[in-house]
């Protein structure tokens, strides 16, 4: 049997990210065993027959056993309850990864189980290919972002291992604090889906006719923007919830850039809304 970056691989959570991982794990030949850990047995009984997984288990204290690397792949509501079962089960040395778009509410919660022989290392994969339906495509995380925010007392070595599997799946790794990944997803993903949900709301309550027109003469933005609405319910439910100070410090500017507008508008005060569209000039 050929060497592989790792032996046993755990993936907890077998949604769109953990099953895509597991589809680059088995093409790229990156372990020897893939483990599917899902409360859902019909998802277990999926990932057996599409053969992305080599055995599968609805009991996730079994799905870790023995593993070198354990991925979490699961909303951030859950992750505290799965560190806790899964804890005393987690071989000596292993590496726990996790896939979430929050980082101190996930830290905090896993370090309150996880052994001091275990290291974790955040990560979160950001995908560049918006609103994908489907995880076949082994180029899901092509050219895309995984930010990794490691502890003070993660050892490099398994940092580095997390760090070469993104790479190995396509990924670009950046390395930053969880403070400072949390403030800038807070404004580049979390608030926009506020924003989304929000006009959203705000059509649904709008008469059968003016919907109708809506949806007939919308631009690829606002699909976009209805799209990102639909998202999945519970995940970004637990994205805001556990990024809440960083959400609601940005929210809070926008809330009152958003009012200066109204303002101007109420008022025809052309110069103001000039000024505001000229401090508004990207320069990105």
């Amino acid at each position: 049997m050929s060497e592989k970056l790792f032996n046993k691989i755990s993936i907890i959570g077998f949604g769109f990210i953990g099953s895509s991982i597991a589809r680059l794990i088995k093409a790229k030949s990156l372990a020897n065993e893939i483990i599917c850990g899902d409360i859902n047995p019909e998802i277990c009984e999926k990932a057996i027959n599409l053969e992305l997984a080599d055995k599968a288990y609805t009991n996730i204290s079994q799905a870790v056993r023995d593993c070198d690397l354990v991925i979490l792949s699961i909303p951030a509501g859950a992750i505290k309850t799965i560190a806790e079962i899964i804890s005393p089960h987690l071989k000596k040395n292993a590496i726990i990864t996790d896939t979430s778009p929050v980082k101190q509410a996930i830290i905090k919660d896993i370090s309150k189980f996880i052994p001091s022989d275990v290291n974790f290392v955040p990560a979160h994969p950001i995908i560049d290919k918006v609103f994908l339906t489907s995880n076949t495509d082994l180029g899901v995380f092509d050219n895309s972002w995984c930010i990794i925010t490691p502890l003070m007392h993660t050892e490099l070595k398994a940092i580095e291992k997390v760090s070469l599997l993104w790479d190995k799946f396509g990924s670009k790794i950046e390395i930053m604090s969880p403070e400072h990944h949390d403030k800038i997803f807070a404004i580049t993903s979390h608030l926009p889906h506020l924003i989304a949900y929000s006009m959203v709301k705000t059509i649904a309550g709008l008469e059968d006719d003016i919907r109708a027109e809506i949806a007939k003469y919308s631009a690829l933005d606002f699909q976009n923007i209805t799209k990102a609405a639909s998202s999945n319910t519970i995940i970004w439910r637990d994205i805001f919830l556990n990024n809440k100070e960083e959400l609601l410090d940005i929210l809070q500017e926008f809330t009152q850039s958003l009012t200066s507008l109204q303002t101007a508008i109420k008022n025809s005060d052309i110069d103001m809304l000039e000024k505001i569209k000229k401090s508004t000039n990207p320069k990105l």
